[in-house]
């Protein structure tokens, strides 16, 4: 019976292609997907190792690229075991294959998350060791996607799904008086919080472990100047909306492996996450089926934000707060 080979979203002269403008030696056989939804994400084997090869969403600008690339060095030169795209032929950290840009790094072979407090607490310690590496990093150009929108972002979107069939008018009121008071209480505080260079994209699958620790840190597509409170607040949304079942020990783990908060960022820490929902609520204007996103998402995001913004948010409030003890 033949060996099944596993489906590729490409032909093989990509990864010839690869090997050369990257200098890999000889390409030898495509060893299958990676995981990853915005990006294509495979595996390879050349002569001269394993490498994981990434074929980016046409969102990424080169200009973002090279800043990542600065900011990973200096990640790398401060003990954060940060993915760092290898240099083709010519210095750049990617190449240029039928409109698409690529990148390569070496493949790590290490564990997934596997859902252990332990590495939810590594992972909190590695974010802060992240944040504290790049807090002298100047702003840089910002990723053409990002989960942290700007007021605009939400407001337009709103404003078009009046437009809309298919949306409830009570639910789109409903959304727009939470967004209202979401922006507004964000607003107030946003000048007043602690900045740096964020991830944009934390949470435990953008990470590998060894032995419950953080070996391997990935996917900085949406690296991003801004407040350090709205990468801790998308991870508590991701605990809250991806792993609810282990939602009441997982935030609190997280917030103490991060460790001691400003007085303003626990105050906010709640609003912040809503305003992850509010993101993915408004995105809705921007599908393809805005009706049908709009049901998914409604039921999905209405009630954390709600949560929120009101018992769920004081408990929030009350965890970050004991963190700093």
């Amino acid at each position: 019976m033949e060996s099944s080979q596993p489906s590729k979203p490409f032909d093989d002269a990509l990864l010839e292609f690869v090997c050369e403008r990257f200098q890999l030696g000889r390409f030898i056989r495509f060893d299958g997907m990676l995981g990853g939804s915005f990006n294509v994400n495979m595996k390879m084997t050349t002569s001269d190792g394993t490498f994981a090869v990434r074929v980016l969403n046409r969102s990424a600008a080169p200009e973002h690229l090279g800043h990542v690339r600065q900011a990973i060095a200096l990640l790398r030169a401060n003990g954060i075991p940060a993915a760092c795209p290898l240099t083709a032929v010519g210095g750049d950290p990617f190449i240029r294959y039928k409109e698409k840009l690529v990148q390569v790094t070496p493949f790590v072979s290490a564990d997934s998350f596997q859902c252990r407090e332990a590495q939810v607490f590594e992972s909190a310690r590695m974010l802060r060791a992240f944040h504290e590496s790049l807090v002298q990093v100047p702003a840089g150009p910002r990723p053409s996607w990002s989960f942290y929108a700007d007021a605009a972002y939400y407001t337009e979107a709103l404003e078009r799904m009046r437009s809309l069939s298919g949306i409830p008018a009570d639910e789109r009121a409903e959304a727009e008086k939470l967004t209202r008071r979401v922006l507004d209480q964000w607003g107030d505080a946003a000048s007043g919080l602690p900045c740096t260079t964020l991830h944009g994209d934390w949470h435990f699958w953008n990470q590998c472990y060894a032995e419950d620790r953080v070996c391997l840190v990935m996917d900085f597509d949406f690296m991003q100047h801004g407040q350090r409170v709205q990468d801790i607040a998308y991870a508590l949304w991701v605990i809250n909306l991806l792993l609810p079942e282990h939602a009441d020990t997982f935030d609190r783990c997280f917030l103490r492996g991060y460790g001691k908060l400003t007085e303003e960022e626990a105050a906010i820490m709640p609003i912040a996450a809503a305003r992850v929902s509010l993101f993915f609520l408004c995105h809705a204007a921007n599908a393809s089926s805005p009706a049908q996103s709009w049901r998914k998402h409604y039921r999905k995001q209405l009630p954390f934000i709600r949560s929120m913004l009101a018992e769920g948010g004081q408990r929030v409030v009350r965890l970050a707060q004991e963190s700093q003890l």
